[in-house]
């Protein structure tokens, strides 16, 4: 247990050292690299389900204008079907 705890604290050690000693415009220009590449990226939901969470927020989107155009009594489904 001792020895990973001293691997991990060497590791940690070996990385601030490396930060610290690199200048301070490589730093910028890989947190800027870091930041366009993220940007880029598509957005969560997309890449861990597809597309099905986009099109079901369609739908439901659809669904309740629909609804609450009927609820008015406008819309191209009012004169179908009359309310009560």
């Amino acid at each position: 247990m001792a020895d990973k705890r001293d691997e991990f604290f060497k590791f940690v050690g070996k990385q601030l050292v490396t930060y610290v000693g690199q200048p301070a415009e490589e730093r910028q220009q890989r947190r800027q690299l870091r930041q366009e590449a993220k940007a880029m990226r598509e957005p969560w939901m997309t890449r861990w389900f597809g597309i099905a969470p986009l099109s079901i927020m369609f739908w439901m989107n659809g669904w309740k204008k629909r609804h609450s155009e009927q609820k008015r009594g406008h819309g191209a489904h009012s004169e179908a079907h009359p309310q009560r």
